[in-house]
């Protein structure tokens, strides 16, 4: 399931993929990545909700 997950974080646009990176794999808290990326932090929100979304419906298609 996670080299699922992994190929559908690479499907997703290049703000899409930072965020992910910024808050999973650097620990970011919303607050500094709206910060680092001059967004606020609803925004952030925003877009960490819809890319929940479109990579639970990536890895459950690629499961078949």
């Amino acid at each position: 399931r996670i080299e699922k997950l992994k190929k559908c974080v690479k499907k997703l646009g290049p703000r899409g993929r930072k965020i992910i990176e910024l808050r999973y794999y650097q620990d970011l808290k919303p607050q500094q990545i709206s910060e680092l990326l001059g967004l606020s932090v609803l925004n952030v929100y925003k877009i960490m909700s819809r890319l929940h979304g479109q990579l639970v419906q990536c890895v459950e298609t690629l499961q078949g």
